[in-house]
This record gives C-alpha cells, structure tokens and sequence, in this order.
C-alpha cells in the first residue's frame, strides 16, 4: 500500500517503507548464529555489536528475546578463574581462554569446534607436563605454565589463596 500524493493534477503513488510500529523496514544487520558463536568462542557483546554494526546494546537486547541463543559464562557454577580483575591486556591470551572453555565444557556447555579441539590439545599437553596456570597481573606476559605442586593444586589452575605447603595465604572471608 503507498500513499497517494496529487500535484498539479498530477497523481503519484509512494511506497511506504514504514513497519506496522513506525520504525523502518531495513535489512536485518545482525547475522544471530554467527554472533551466537562469536559469543561461545570468547568475544564480547560490544565486539560482536562492531562487525555488525550495532550497538552492544542491540546484541544484549537480541540475547534477552532469545534470538541469539546464549548462556552468560560462569553463571552456573563459579568462575573460571580465580583472579580477578584481569587486566584488558591479559583477557584473550591463550591460556585464559582454554581455562574458560574447558569451565564451560565441564558445565556442559557447548563451544566452538575449533576451541573443543584447541583444548584437547591444552588437555593432553597439561597432563603430560603436570603443570597448572597461575596469573601475575603486574607482567607483560600475565599468565604462565607452572609445575604443579604435589597435593596442592588441582585442577588446571594455581589456587592463589593457599601456599606451597597448601595453607592459606589469606584469611577466610
């Protein structure tokens, strides 16, 4: 249906591009299963706003109606990681980013093909060197391999709140 606009004796029909609220009829900007795997493989809300073009808060709106099918990280059980804050530098390193996939595979949570098989990698490789990750915040590098200490850690990660004989480092809260 257009609109009918006379000049002049002249009759014209213009299409109305206009949806039912008002808003207009443009292409949609958001690709949901990408995002969707662009959010599982790590990417934050605001990057996969800016390869599509809009804003962070398009992609969280489109998260709460559902059309990007999304579980937030460590809603379940816990964080992945103990410290925190991690500095902006350190966030997409590749030891954090297995330490979060393989919380999210122990959730049960699904994740990107090519980071399930990352992690296998990770797995085997942390197994056969017996080491564990710890983080230092105040380094250019951020995360590193340790050896793990014997009946102390466990796990993948470094627990910061207790010593190499496995007492606390700090008082309980």
């Amino acid at each position: 249906m257009g609109r009918r606009l006379t000049r002049r004796g002249l009759a014209i029909t213009i299409p109305i591009t206009m949806g039912r609220n008002g808003r207009g009829l443009g292409r949609q900007r958001i690709d949901y299963s990408e995002a969707e795997q662009m959010l599982r493989s790590g990417a934050t809300q605001a990057e996969v706003g800016a390869r599509f073009g809009v804003s962070q808060a398009a992609i969280s709106a489109a998260i709460r109606r559902g059309r990007i099918k999304w579980e937030r990280p460590n809603q379940a059980e816990g964080r992945a990681v103990p410290w925190h804050p991690i500095r902006k530098e350190h966030r997409d390193q590749y030891l954090i980013r297995m330490l979060r996939v393989n919380h999210r595979r122990q959730q049960g949570l699904p994740s990107a093909a090519v980071l399930e098989a990352m992690l296998d990698n990770f797995l085997a490789d942390a197994q056969a060197r017996d080491f564990v990750v710890t983080y230092d915040p105040d380094t250019e590098q951020g995360f590193f391999r340790v050896s793990r200490r014997p009946g102390v850690d466990r796990g993948l990660v470094r627990d910061p709140s207790v010593d190499d004989r496995g007492w606390p480092t700090q008082r309980p809260k």
